[in-house]
């Protein structure tokens, strides 16, 4: 099975399209901006759904943990020998993702 990693939801109508198969991972993180601290990883998605919501409210939907720890939890659970592709581009919030 091959799995393929998005940087953002703006990839997935046209990627979608292209007929690629594969299972579909959306990483809908920034970790170039905010707090990044937690002593556990409770605490870090915690953290970072506090700053996202302080400081980009309207921006980001509302659940963190569906449309963004779900899929974190997803890529750590892919099986050993399955292809993982990284759709990132050359930009820098890509690049920080990756």
């Amino acid at each position: 099975m091959s799995v393929n990693v998005l940087s953002g939801d703006s990839l997935v109508e046209n990627f979608t399209k292209t007929g690629i198969e594969g299972e579909v991972i959306v990483c809908r993180e920034c970790f170039v901006d905010g707090n990044l601290k937690g002593e556990n990883l409770e605490e870090f998605w915690a953290a970072r759904e506090n700053y996202l919501n302080s400081n980009y409210p309207g921006d980001v939907e509302t659940n963190y943990t569906e449309k963004v720890t779900d899929q974190f939890i997803r890529l750590w659970n892919i099986a050993d020998g399955n292809v993982v592709n990284l759709w990132f581009e050359y930009e820098l919030f890509c690049q920080v993702n990756l």
